[in-house]
């Protein structure tokens, strides 16, 4: 079960009159609204109300316009982001394939200089 749907239960429960009482009893039900604060709401709430519907009424404006829309132009950066990003990996997969192969010519140089001089030691020896 979802922890969403555990606090659900528990809040909603049988059990939820206790779970509430243990943790601050009723206080926690008889917390009010300040009322300095509601004043200051109520006094402020037209001039919200208005400012709510002006921007309403300027994200119409915006969304009838004929320039391309903040969406669009942000899937565009994104995706040319993305692009980007895949040019870069293709890059780096390049440059540590061409690291790999130089890494592996120097270690079959060693090995074969390796080679080289055990034959040299073994010829010096039967020589000898």
């Amino acid at each position: 079960m979802a922890p969403s749907q555990w606090r659900r239960r528990l809040h909603w429960g049988p059990g939820s009159s206790l779970l509430r009482d243990a943790y601050g009893g009723g206080a926690l039900q008889e917390q009010r609204y300040n009322p300095e604060l509601q004043k200051r709401s109520l006094a402020n709430r037209e001039q919200k109300q208005q400012d709510f519907d002006n921007f309403v009424v300027k994200l119409k404006e915006y969304s009838k316009s004929k320039k391309t829309s903040t969406v669009a132009s942000i899937a565009c950066i994104i995706k040319n982001l993305l692009i980007r990003l895949v040019v870069w990996d293709a890059a780096a997969d390049a440059e540590a394939a061409t690291k790999a192969r130089a890494l592996e010519e120097q270690q079959n140089l060693a090995a074969s200089a390796k080679a080289r001089s055990n034959e040299i030691r073994k010829e010096a020896i039967s020589g000898k």
